[in-house]
């Protein structure tokens, strides 16, 4: 129009079951609190619905529920005059805007169930098969209070906020001269620059996304501590006092001074963002690298409980955490046993444990008797350029890990499977010392200096039948946790409790096979019995895994293993 610049929404005549989707979509209880969601986003703006008329409502609940009479279609209306005044930079800053608030309807238009989609969106994460638009990263400085006062408790707490609690929920303000008025009113803000503090206030509940970084201060030259915002902002009214907050993920916790001539503005929020060499200087002061389009902090894993290992284990929460304790006391441990027992299994499970709640990530190698120093720490690469063969120095598995590990905070995992089939006297090297003094650096063979970081834990894994752990090196030994691992009967009947097929004949015969066989390092281990079809699948396990396996431990006592002929157990495993 002359006046308004429209922005909005409408799904294509040309397909009626995308807008019989749409509109099924917006009758579901879920569309209204994410009517309401867009209703807060939109406060103060000029809606109109349906694809052709201009009908006024006052909210988006409404339209959903009329979605029937008022088409598939809205638009909101901004004043042209103040969008010309706009920089390009604010106009483009205004689209992105708008998309993203506008985006999640395309899942309510596109899929069956649309809502954990929107939910993912609105956290930011990625969904699988769908593409969101990256935000520009945006960086704030903020006070815990005067002095700094509130900071061990909120970065416990796992959350930044902010005073002025007389105000109410921020939510209710169109604008900041809404929030400058309330602060002068009220007569509890009598601080000289009220305004100040209303744009702390707007900015605090609606200028900072999720995916900012924002830099705790303490006074105007101390940076302690930085973190990434996890959350829309709350307004808590179960909190005593600053029940402004949002989540936020604090990363690291510390004092850096800023150099002479560098001083902080003395306002409780402030975003930093157009000022990039001060962003940058801040950055390099506390450690935190950035890259083209944000800062490389990385999302957390999954939370992976104790409990959760348990249940899906079958292994007791009291065994989980003695071996945690272990592995975490050392910094490595190793899991060792027969085949069978689950140690590459329990060893998965527990560095998704290790992991869970963090950025860290978990890598796994497996060893084997050509395994060498080369391969593990450093070595010689050959390497082509121009056509010429040239050597070049080139890091190792071990030497990878720890340089990504150092660019995380959470712990690292390094699954080292079949430890034992490497010479680990050769493989380990210098990280003999360091295994053993993580706190120390050291110059490798190379020339390079190294040090195992402090957040690397690593876990192996030993077969006693291909080599007996007494053959492993007392030095090494003394470095690792040693776990064993024996055949827990215990697990199968955890793990088919509740299934089609009763486990305990099946125990007695492997109590008796492993009697037969009179050997811990040989007993037949659990896991081959770890299958959620089992009744189907335990002929094959038995005939084609457990048969092969006993004929060439009794290779020259064959009748010993005779009565345990899959032809011979059937009756009784599967009680036919």
């Amino acid at each position: 129009t002359k006046t308004d610049l429209a922005a909005g929404f409408y799904v294509g005549e040309n397909d009626e079951n995308v807008q019989k989707r749409f509109k099924e979509n917006c009758k579901k209880p879920k569309a209204l609190s994410f009517a309401a969601e867009l209703d807060q986003q939109f406060r103060g703006c000029k809606i109109v619905y349906g694809a052709q008329s201009r009908i006024e409502l006052t909210s988006f609940a409404e339209w959903f529920q009329r979605v029937d009479d008022l088409g598939v279609g809205v638009r909101v209306f901004f004043s042209k005059e103040e969008v010309l005044k706009s920089s390009s930079d604010e106009l483009a800053d205004k689209v992105s805007e708008l998309f993203i608030k506008f985006f999640p309807l395309f899942f309510i238009a596109l899929e069956e169930d649309p809502f954990p989609a929107i939910e993912s969106f609105q956290k930011g994460t990625s969904i699988e098969g769908k593409s969101i638009l990256p935000q520009k990263t945006q960086y704030w400085t903020w006070s815990a209070g005067e002095g700094a006062k509130y900071w061990n408790e909120f970065y416990k707490q796992g959350i930044a906020a902010i005073g002025w609690d007389h105000v109410g929920d921020l939510r209710q303000y169109r604008n900041k001269d809404e929030i400058c008025s309330k602060l002068s009113e009220s007569n509890v803000d009598d601080a000289p620059e009220p305004s100040n503090n209303a744009l702390a206030c707007w900015e605090f509940a609606n200028e900072i996304k999720i995916g900012d970084i924002i830099f705790s201060k303490h006074g105007k030259s101390k940076i302690i501590g930085y973190g990434v915002v996890e959350g829309d902002y709350e307004f808590d009214d179960s909190r005593e006092k600053y029940k402004q907050i949002r989540k936020v993920k604090w990363m690291s916790k510390g004092e850096w001074v800023l150099p002479n001539g560098n001083e902080m503005a003395v306002k409780t929020l402030t975003n930093i963002t157009p000022f990039s060499d001060f962003v940058t200087l801040i950055s390099n002061l506390v450690g935190l690298q950035l890259e083209e389009g944000g800062a490389n902090v990385l999302p957390n894993n999954s939370t992976y409980s104790v409990a959760d290992c348990a249940k899906e284990s079958g292994f007791s929460v009291e065994d989980i955490e003695q071996w945690v304790r272990a592995i975490n006391r050392k910094g490595q441990g190793i899991f060792y046993g027969a085949p069978g027992t689950g140690k590459t299994f329990i060893a998965d499970k527990l560095a998704r444990h290790l992991i869970g709640n963090g950025n860290g990530f978990a890598d796994l190698i497996q060893f084997h008797p050509a395994y060498s120093y080369e391969d593990f720490i450093e070595g010689i690469r050959p390497a082509t350029e121009g056509g010429q063969l040239s050597y070049s120095p080139a890091a190792g598995r071990f030497l990878d890990f720890c340089k990504k590990a150092e660019e995380r905070d959470g712990l690292c995992v390094l699954i080292i499977d079949e430890i034992n089939r490497a010479n680990l006297s050769r493989v380990f090297g210098e990280l003999m010392y360091l295994l053993e003094y993580r706190n120390q650096e050291m110059v490798l063979a190379g020339g390079t200096k190294f040090r195992i970081p402090n957040n690397v834990r690593i876990i192996g894994t030993m077969n006693t039948a291909d080599r007996s752990i007494a053959l492993v090196d007392h030095a090494l030994r003394r470095r690792f946790s040693f776990i064993p691992l024996s055949p827990r009967y215990e697990v199968i009947e955890s793990f088919h409790e509740g299934a089609d097929f009763d486990p305990s004949e099946l125990i007695k015969v492997l109590k008796s096979v492993n009697a037969l066989i009179n050997d811990k390092h040989y007993h037949i281990g659990i896991s081959f019995f770890l299958r959620e079809d089992l009744r189907g699948e335990i002929p094959d396990i038995w005939n084609l895994e457990i048969e092969p396996y006993l004929e060439e431990f009794f290779f020259d006592q064959q009748e010993k293993m005779e009565p345990f002929r899959w032809s011979k157990i059937e009756s009784k495993v599967l009680g036919a």
